[in-house]
């Protein structure tokens, strides 16, 4: 004789924590630099601070007074990243680039362009 089971009914158990692997934060820093180069565009560097994971990367935005100058990617096997854009009005201008980890921590890098 068989026994026909109904899968739709669960019967309730202990509930029970379990975690896989190490928590730790994927950190995405980088650190700034920027000069004007003689044809008015602005060169900005950006290189990336410990810890550094070649397989942690994300989004990234450069910009100044709220004004995006830039985005793309920021991090992975890349350790610097030359951006290159367009030219700027005379005088001090503070560029900010933040960056996004794959967990959703933001940082952001500043630096003052002369």
């Amino acid at each position: 004789m068989s026994r026909d089971v109904d899968e739709s009914r669960s019967e309730p158990g202990p509930a029970v924590l379990t975690t896989y692997g190490e928590q730790a934060p994927c950190a995405l820093t980088m650190s700034i630099t920027a000069a004007r180069a003689a044809d008015g565009t602005v060169h900005v560097r950006a290189d990336r601070e410990a810890p550094v994971d070649p397989y942690v990367s994300g989004p990234c935005t450069l910009a100044t007074a709220g004004r995006v100058l830039w985005s793309g990617t920021c991090g992975g096997y890349a350790t610097t990243q030359d951006i290159v854009v367009g030219a700027l009005p005379p005088g001090p201008r503070e560029l900010a680039l933040t960056t996004v980890a794959p967990r959703g921590e933001h940082t952001t890098s500043r630096t003052t362009l002369r």
